[in-house]
C-alpha cells in the first residue's frame, strides 16, 4: 500500500567539511528530499538509483518486472513473503486487485475514482489476489529504494546524509556535531508534529490512516487494506512508526502492524525485538518501545520487554 508523506524532518545536518548538496525531486508518487554531505558524483548516483527503481517498480511497469524476474525482484519478493509469514498475512504484496477495485492507486484517487465496492467485487478481487499473479510493491518499494540509495552513498564515501522519501526517512551517520538527528512524527489528528525522536544511522518509516482516505455515507475509508477481508483495516491505531536498520523491512512491517492493531503489534515486538516501534492509538495515546528516544507533550507509555 502506498505511503504518503508521514514523517517531517525537523533538523538536518549542520555545516561540515564536505560540500552540502540538496536535491528535491518527484518519484515513486511522492516528493523526495535528499541532503548529502559529499561529492557531486555521490549525489548524481543517488538520483540515478532513485529514478531506476521508480521506473522499474512503478504501477505501470511492475507487471513487466515480475514477468522478467531477476535477482533484485526476487530479493524484494522474498522479503515480502517473510513479512507476510511472520505477521500471519497482515502484509501481502498480492493485494493489487483489491487496491484497484477500491480505486486507491494514486492516479485513480486523484481523479476521484475511489469508491466503496460491493461485497461480490471484493470477493472476486480477493480470489484474483490469491492467484499470486498480480503484485503491489507500494508498501515496500520505498523502503527498498531507501536501502539502495544508502548503499550507493556509502560506497561513494558519504558519512552524513538524509533521505526523505514519502513516509520513509533514511539517516546516514549523525549531525555534524555528532548528535542524533531530530525526526518529527506528523500529527495524525491535524496539523503539526505529534512527537519527535532522536535517531542516527537508521531507517524510519511511518504508516497512517489519515492521508489517503475518503468518506461515503458518513463512514471513513482509508487506504491500508486488510489482506484477509479486502476492507480498510479496522484497528485501534492511527499511526505506526518503525525504526530499523532495514528500510524494506520497516516499510512492510509498518503496514502489517497497523493492520494487526496495538496488542498484536506489541506481541510481535516482544517476540522479535529487532526494531523500534511507536504506536499512536485513536485516543491519541503514544506507545513507544523501550530505547526509543521520544519527546512529546501527549500521553506516553513505554513498552517494556516481556
Amino acid at each position: 500500500m502506498k505511503k504518503i508523506l508521514i514523517l517531517i524532518l525537523c533538523a538536518f545536518l549542520l555545516s561540515g567539511c564536505s560540500a552540502k548538496r540538496e536535491k528535491t525531486l518527484f518519484a515513486m508518487d511522492t516528493e523526495i528530499e535528499l541532503t548529502v554531505y559529499g561529492n557531486k558524483k555521490a549525489m548524481e548516483k543517488a538520483e540515478t538509483e532513485i529514478a531506476r527503481i521508480s521506473e522499474k517498480y512503478s504501477v505501470e511497469n511492475l507487471e513487466n518486472a515480475i514477468k522478467n524476474y531477476d535477482a533484485e525482484t526476487e530479493e524484494i519478493l522474498k522479503t515480502a513473503e517473510k513479512i507476510k509469514n511472520e505477521t500471519d498475512g497482515a502484509f501481502d504484496v498480492n493485494i493489487a486487485p483489491v487496491m484497484r477495485v477500491w480505486g486507491f492507486y494514486s492516479h485513480e484517487f486523484s481523479e476521484k475514482k475511489h469508491r466503496v465496492p460491493t461485497q461480490s467485487e471484493i470477493d472476486e478481487a480477493l480470489l484474483t489476489a490469491s492467484s499470486g499473479d498480480y503484485v503491489d510493491f507500494g508498501g515496500i518499494a520505498k523502503g527498498y529504494c531507501a536501502d539502495r540509495v544508502v548503499k550507493v552513498l556509502k560506497e561513494e564515501g558519504v558519512k552524513s546524509a538524509v533521505l526523505s522519501l514519502g513516509g520513509n526517512v533514511a539517516l546516514i551517520g549523525s549531525k555534524d556535531d555528532g548528535t542524533p538527528y531530530t525526526v518529527g512524527i506528523k500529527n495524525p489528528f491535524g496539523e503539526g508534529i505529534y512527537a519527535t525522536i532522536k535517531a542516527q544511522n537508521t531507517m524510519i518509516v511511518t504508516s497512517g490512516d489519515y492521508v489517503r482516505y475518503f468518506e461515503e455515507n458518513g463512514k471513513r475509508y482509508h487506504h491500508i487494506i486488510n489482506p484477509k477481508t479486502g476492507y480498510p483495516a479496522e484497528t485501534d491505531l492511527v499511526s505506526v512508526t518503525i525504526i530499523s536498520d532495514s528500510g524494506i523491512y520497516a516499510d512492510g512491517l509498518s503496514t502489517a502492524l497497523f493492520v494487526m492493531g496495538k496488542d498484536r503489534a506489541v506481541d510481535y515486538w516482544n517476540k522479535h525485538k529487532d526494531f523500534g516501534m511507536i504506536l499512536i492509538d485513536k485516543d491519541g495515546k503514544i506507545f513507544a518501545t523501550d530505547g526509543v528516544e521520544i519527546n512529546t507533550e501527549h500521553n506516553l507509555s513505554v513498552i517494556k520487554e516481556q
